[in-house]
């Protein structure tokens, strides 16, 4: 698990920025926040003992984790409890934040949780948002593998990383413009590898892809 974590923090940073990560890992969406080998990184470092200590007990990202959705702090501030300002203002404004997106990662063996922090109030937004929904969704078959791995190589074993990313983001069911934006490449770009995809797995559609990526 840790290499993932490494992996998806350190992707994190260098394509979109986000600096200060966090990615926990448990059995369920609710237990997530008892993981007691979270990855961190940035100031998040500094803060991870004293929340697997203390903190996460009054986390509101933990009371409200049944949402499979990503969810920011703005978006939650209207039903904070007391117990949730305590960890605001204990916890996440002393350590010198002031904005946190969530992103829940649903496994179907495991599931996680990937905390954006950031220093301004109000630093993520819509953008941020829809980002966030397709890296939760793109890493939850990951997240499985990682428990149950393949036993026999892949039939797209012949693609390019570029290629392997967007099969996999096409077998999830995201369509050309949303692969685009996740990537941050033109509409073009991904039908023009899309089009290898199918030339290397002998797959003639979407839902044949689906089917030869979740058989591999």
């Amino acid at each position: 698990m840790t290499a993932l974590r490494e992996t998806v923090l350190e992707g994190l940073a260098r394509h979109f920025d986000y600096r200060t990560t966090t990615f926990f890992i448990g059995d369920t969406l609710t237990g997530v926040s008892t993981d007691k080998s979270p990855l961190a990184l940035g100031r998040a470092i500094q803060m991870v003992p004293r929340y697997v200590e203390e903190f996460h007990r009054n986390d509101p990202f933990a009371s409200f984790a049944h949402s499979a959705r990503p969810a920011s702090l703005d978006a939650l501030h209207s039903r904070l409890r007391p117990e949730h300002r305590r960890y605001l203002e204990r916890f996440l404004f002393p350590g010198g934040v002031r904005a946190k997106l969530v992103i829940p990662i649903r496994g179907t063996i495991k599931t996680g949780r990937i905390g954006l922090l950031a220093q301004e109030p109000g630093a993520f937004g819509p953008v941020d948002l829809a980002r966030a929904e397709l890296i939760g969704q793109y890493l939850a078959p990951l997240l499985d593998r990682q428990i149950c791995p393949r036993t026999t190589a892949l039939p797209t074993a012949g693609l390019t990383p570029r290629q392997m990313q967007i099969a996999q983001l096409t077998a999830l069911g995201l369509r050309n413009d949303d692969i685009a934006a996740a990537l941050y490449i033109t509409r073009d770009t991904v039908k023009k590898h899309l089009t290898q995809v199918y030339a290397v797995t002998g797959c003639s559609n979407r839902a044949e892809l689906a089917g030869c990526w979740e058989r591999g």
